[in-house]
């Protein structure tokens, strides 16, 4: 792809963020150039660019290992049964990281706000309209501000498939959406989140291209079984979810279902690659019968759920459903324990 924005044999003089990685001084300073430049201008070239670089300082930069052991610490005692839920006010790595081991979730209500949330949503819809119009054969101008698919220079596009088939079903990649995903990371700084999961991780987080992603979910979608996402990520990997609702869901919305319960691994051996991904009923019934019956909670716009691999969690069925949920799900990984089929993004 032709880079949009040459590079100066000096990079401007402007303070760059302390992100704990080497090798990638020049790269970092043009990222923190070009994210103001994209905030003042709204610059769909240079929003496309930045995304670029956030995955080529993965690319060349030096991270530092997370910190040995983990989890850090024996957890602080939590609430015995349900979600563990706090106000934004009272959010830290310690309660984070309390909560995530002993129920895997955290629930923070409001942590959003209602005004962002709105942004984030009408942006999604205009990604989503932009996807068709694109694949429909229209050429329009400002079109690639909303929809251009993350390719890294030099490879073929490894989600592809993936990415026809999300985008016709109402979900879009965040990077592919070069200024709502620019805004995204203006929002998860503004709210603190950066900077809590540094001090969750020990280590400034990364993003990923397909695991960061804007969802529209219909009333009547197809099923979803009941799922952890360690069998995707695998058990070295440190990962959170940043689960936002964007708009109220769990009434007439399909919401999520959960099970807030740290397992302490997998609960259920899956198929051999490539895995169903699926926890049978029989095993969700047993962790009910164990003290962990699953909750499906109302989710208000701008509530954070953050929960880790080992949550089992699924999307809800059933009849009742008439309006479309809006939510963004946002994975962050602990940088050197990251597969790089992921394609990380320097956050």
């Amino acid at each position: 792809m032709k880079r949009l924005f040459a590079r100066q044999s000096t990079p401007p003089a402007i303070p760059a963020p302390r992100y704990d990685v080497q090798g990638a001084d020049n790269e970092l300073r043009w990222i923190a150039d070009l994210a103001e430049a994209v905030r003042e201008t709204g610059d769909a070239a240079a929003a496309a660019e930045l995304i670029r670089l956030r995955h080529e300082v993965w690319q060349i930069g030096d991270y530092p290992q997370p910190p040995e052991p983990w989890p850090p610490a024996p957890p602080a005692a939590v609430a015995s049964t349900g979600i563990p839920t706090i106000r934004p006010g009272e959010l830290s790595a310690e309660k984070l990281h309390n909560a995530i081991s002993s129920r895997s979730c955290l629930l923070v209500p409001g942590l959003m706000s209602k005004r962002d949330a709105d942004e984030l949503v009408a942006g999604t819809e205009r990604a989503l309209q932009a996807s068709q119009r694109l694949a429909a054969g229209d050429k329009g101008p400002d079109l690639d501000a909303w929809f251009l698919p993350f390719i890294p220079e030099g490879t073929k596009d490894q989600y592809s498939r993936a990415r026809k088939w999300t985008t016709e079903t109402g979900t879009v990649y965040a990077a592919d959406s070069p200024r709502n995903f620019n805004r995204m990371v203006d929002i998860c700084q503004s709210m603190g989140i950066l900077d809590l999961l540094t001090d969750y991780f020990g280590v400034r987080p990364v993003m990923s291209v397909p695991k960061a992603a804007f969802k529209r979910v219909s009333p009547t979608g197809a099923p979803v079984g009941w799922h952890q996402d360690i069998h995707a990520y695998g058990e070295k990997t440190r990962a959170l979810n940043m689960w936002v609702a964007l708009s109220s869901c769990g009434r007439d919305a399909r919401g999520l279902g959960l099970v807030p319960i740290n397992p302490g691994g997998v609960v259920e051996k899956l198929p051999p690659p490539p895995p169903l991904l699926s926890i049978s009923d029989e095993t969700i019934d047993r962790l009910a019968a164990e003290g962990t019956p699953p909750v499906e909670p109302v989710f208000e716009k701008g509530d954070v759920l953050f929960f880790d691999t080992l949550l089992p969690h699924t999307t809800q069925q059933g009849d009742g459903f008439t309006r479309d949920r809006y939510a963004l799900e946002c994975w962050f990984f602990a940088p050197t324990t990251v597969d790089e089929i992921w394609l990380p993004l320097q956050v």
